[in-house]
């Protein structure tokens, strides 16, 4: 059974892990728009439209969810950039290891701390660095 953080974290991996292809849908959707415009089918158009409401509506639904798991808007905090990427660096390397991509920070020393809300910046950039190991991985080199 999950306790409440555990549940917390596993529904934030959740809407994340839709928001990915709901953007790569918008993408493609829009590829589609431009495509009927330009052979002028108006049936195929207005089916398209139709798609990026949905599109935009499961969007609404997912950031609802991701707003809601937010916790309360914390002030804002210096923060040492060293010891966010020492902290993104543990946490990323096992995914990073395990997909075989080989992980590296680096910071220059003169870096000021940052006035931020740890949380939601760190967050944004664990999701930024499992995206980009998620991408290298995929790659064929």
């Amino acid at each position: 059974m999950l306790n409440e953080k555990e549940l917390l974290n596993f529904l934030e991996l959740l809407a994340h892990k839709i928001k990915n292809p709901l953007h790569s849908l918008g993408l493609n959707l829009e590829a589609m728009k431009i495509q009927a415009a330009k052979i002028k089918s108006d049936a195929l158009l207005k089916h398209v439209k139709i798609t990026q409401a949905e599109q935009a509506r499961l969007n609404k639904i997912v950031q609802a969810a991701i707003d809601y798991l937010e916790p309360a808007d914390k002030q804002p905090s210096r923060l040492p950039v060293d010891h966010l990427f020492a902290e993104l660096r543990q946490l990323s390397m096992p995914f990073a290891t395990e997909n075989q991509v080989d992980l590296s920070f680096s910071i220059e020393e003169s870096c000021r701390p940052l006035k931020t809300c740890r949380d939601k910046l760190r967050k944004a950039l664990a999701y930024l660095i499992q995206n980009a190991i998620e991408a290298v991985s995929k790659m064929v080199l």
